[in-house]
């Protein structure tokens, strides 16, 4: 890619200055999950030295080496959600897969109708091994700190995404699809809901970023979207709600679809397209307020699972 959209990483929370979103203050660098029944949250220090939580289910039984799945909270979420909006918890112990939600860092966001708070670095790329990306750079720890344990099955590491979370998985799909990690680890596919391209975004004086993509990827993605949400169904819905004072920065996904096919040349994405009551539909719906496209952006697909992680373990990096 020739054009980077911006000059540095994103920069952390934390310190006497701390951030604020308006409503809420952060003074650490990073909020520590609850992680449910798998608690307490497990930790490890990234390359800044900053501690990074993650919430695990590990599977027992057997001798064979499981699957491991990455989960990715939305912006300004949790890895809590994880236990409060999906099912994927309770179907990674019935199908036994290694299951790990991650919490993001508390960002500074300097960009428009975005605000401070629990966000990934999905801004600012680099698919280099080792890349200066700290989140990406903080997946390949975690997926080496997760696999010395010796019972994940390596050839099948998983990634999905909810919003910002897609965009991250993406992000570190595509660079450690083709190319491994510095520890030899490689990404078999990924599954994203509601979430774009992470190259294409707004920013501050409300002009596009868009990179010339200079590279090519047949990374297996399963992608879910709705007929109307916050992640544009297709650019009427995305002028119908930027009119709204929308607060969504990327493409639609009509976009981001045409994008993957032809510049990207990836043909192995599978799109899945729901309405608000999680139908499978074939068309984005004519109508679409900033409201019902809120409700539907934060609702999880919870009916599509299934055929998410059908997708993912279906996919081998070997």
């Amino acid at each position: 890619m020739s054009k980077q959209c911006l000059s540095t990483p994103v920069s952390v929370c934390g310190g006497t200055a701390g951030c604020n979103n308006g409503t809420t203050s952060f003074n650490s660098p990073s909020d520590i999950p609850t992680c449910s029944q798998d608690g307490p949250a497990k930790s490890f220090v990234d390359a800044s030295g900053v501690s990074r939580y993650y919430c695990q289910f590990r599977p027992t039984g057997g001798t064979a080496k499981k699957p491991l799945i990455l989960w990715f909270h939305g912006g300004s979420g949790s890895a809590d959600n994880l236990y409060s909006a999906t099912q994927l918890r309770s179907k990674a112990e019935t199908q036994k897969i290694h299951l790990v939600s991650v919490q993001s860092r508390n960002l500074q966001v300097d960009l428009a109708r975005l605000k401070d708070g629990h966000h990934f670095d999905s801004w600012w790329w680099d698919f280099k091994a080792p890349t200066k990306n700290l989140d990406m750079s903080a997946i390949d720890d975690l997926i080496q700190l997760l696999a010395a344990a010796g019972d994940v099955d390596t050839s099948r590491i998983y990634l999905v995404g909810w919003s910002e979370g897609g965009m991250l998985s993406q992000l570190y799909g595509f660079a450690r699809f083709d190319t491994a990690s510095v520890y030899g680890h490689k990404v078999a596919a990924v599954g994203i809901y509601s979430a774009s391209s992470p190259f294409h975004r707004k920013y501050e004086n409300e002009a596009d970023c868009s990179p010339d993509l200079q590279f090519k990827s047949k990374l297996p993605i399963y992608t879910i979207s709705r007929s109307c949400d916050l992640i544009a169904c297709n650019q009427q819905h995305q002028d119908s709600l930027w009119s709204q004072n929308s607060f969504a920065d990327v493409i639609n996904i009509q976009k981001w679809k045409d994008i993957l096919s032809t510049t990207i040349e990836n043909n192995q994405v599978v799109h899945t397209l729901l309405d608000k009551n999680g139908t499978t539909v074939s068309a984005c719906t004519t109508s679409c307020t900033l409201n019902q496209a809120t409700i539907n952006h934060l609702t999880w697909p919870l009916a599509s699972e299934d055929q998410m992680l059908t997708f993912l373990l279906s996919h081998s990096s070997n």
